[in-house]
């Protein structure tokens, strides 16, 4: 892909590489042992965010990748993974969680969300 993009843009193979690196990376369905130490490489570091591709892809798959990271992994990569590279792209993100929301408007909310589901499920019911 780097040789075509250079071939079209006049530009050195070794040039698109470096800006592809640049791009950021997810772990969605690539955290396996032959892709994840790949990606882990080429990208530079702080590039690659934990995914899942969810609801996309079946759960098993998810699992599968997910259980990847957790043990081909060294415990501070995991960790850059899992949430420090999303808190350096999102700073504001990275605060202190919100507390918890009542437990009544956590019930009205899962209400709310399963006649929805219903309803789309359902389509025409009430």
């Amino acid at each position: 892909m780097a040789v075509a993009l250079a071939n079209d843009t006049g530009r050195s193979p070794l040039d698109v590489l470096d800006d592809f690196r640049s791009l950021y990376f997810d772990t969605a369905l690539s955290s396996s042992p032959a892709a994840l130490p790949t990606l882990l490489a080429f990208a530079r570091p702080g590039h690659v965010l934990f995914g899942s591709d969810w609801p996309f892809a079946p759960a098993p798959a998810g699992q599968y990748f997910a259980s990847g990271l957790d043990t081909g992994v060294d415990p501070g990569t995991l960790a850059a993974v899992n949430h420090t590279n999303a808190e350096a792209l999102f700073p504001r993100l990275g605060g202190t969680p919100l507390p918890a929301p009542p437990a009544r408007l956590r019930h009205a909310a899962r209400r709310a969300a399963a006649r929805l589901v219903f309803k789309l499920v359902q389509p025409g019911t009430s």
